[in-house]
């Protein structure tokens, strides 16, 4: 999507079983039987210069001090901060749903992976409902016990991760509730669930993700918390600490980054060691084991 932005911010997104004949001035999109289809055309919300490095060294610089404004616009217009009150308008979600609800299921590949581990972590706390983190790429081969109380929640940065959307096609089959956590407006693991809960986190370039993985750990501590509220397992006093918390986040986060150059120091002095031990526990011992896997 970032190669695009200098040219064009309207993009149409070929559903499975669609090609396109593009020529100079037009394009046709057909299936492949040869029935012509007018799909629908999407305004992306990025801009060239959020796909340009600026006064930073290279993009993964940029990307790690972006997240401060991703986790803003990620919250942003999503909690009622007078009464704690999560707004996901887009799951349709309402407290008889909520409460049929047996077990969630997240399914995803790498980084999102990692970041649907500590979203167990926080369903579970928050609103009591078990949990169960699946590699998306595994999923379909172990025959998963799934039916219509299940949720199946697919997490993928740029929405097109072709483990993640077979992965939901299983889970459709199975007659599960599809919801998805994606950056990119229009993919498909965006167009194929039955509710979506978008990142915010703008375009991402760099390879190690960084933003792309902080933002859906806030979209799952939104759901978690939507979910405790529906089901009555939060209150509304528990609900305004949990809000006044998520909004001291982004402030957190930039004062961390401002310790960027005692960062630099002892990451210059771990480079050149061969072994390091991180040590945790709970959701702790997750936040250690990604950061040995981001150090590898």
């Amino acid at each position: 999507m970032p190669a695009i932005l200098e040219h064009t911010r309207q993009v149409v997104f070929l559903d499975a079983g669609w090609m396109t004949i593009i020529t100079q001035n037009d394009y046709v999109v057909k299936t492949f039987e040869g029935k012509v289809v007018k799909p629908q055309v999407h305004h992306i919300a990025w801009d060239k210069v959020t796909a340009e490095k600026g006064e930073y060294r290279h993009f993964m610089q940029k990307e790690i001090h972006e997240q401060v404004r991703s986790i803003t616009d990620t919250i942003g217009g999503r909690i009622d901060f007078e009464t704690g009150s999560v707004i996901l308008n887009d799951l349709n979600l309402t407290p008889e749903a909520a409460k049929k609800i047996e077990k969630i299921v997240i399914v995803a590949c790498g980084t999102a992976a990692h970041a649907g581990m500590v979203g167990k972590y926080m369903i579970e706390a928050l609103s009591r409902i078990p949990v169960e983190v699946d590699i998306a790429s595994e999923f379909r081969y172990r025959d998963p016990i799934i039916n219509d109380k299940t949720v199946v929640i697919a997490i993928s940065q740029s929405g097109e991760t072709a483990d993640t959307l077979a992965a939901m096609e299983e889970a459709r089959t199975k007659g599960a509730v599809l919801w998805s956590i994606v950056n990119v407006i229009g993919s498909q693991a965006m167009r194929v669930a039955d509710g979506c809960i978008t990142m915010q986190s703008g375009p991402e370039i760099g390879v190690a993700s960084t933003k792309a993985f902080t933002a859906p750990l806030v979209d799952l501590y939104l759901l978690a918390m939507k979910l405790g509220e529906l089901r009555g397992v939060l209150d509304s006093k528990r609900l305004k600490v949990l809000a006044n918390d998520l909004a001291h986040l982004p402030d957190l986060v930039g004062r961390t980054l401002d310790r960027e150059p005692e960062v630099e120091v002892i990451a210059r002095q771990l480079r050149e060691t061969s072994h390091c031990l991180y040590l945790g526990r709970g959701i702790k011992f997750l936040r250690q084991k990604i950061s040995g896997t981001k150090k590898c």
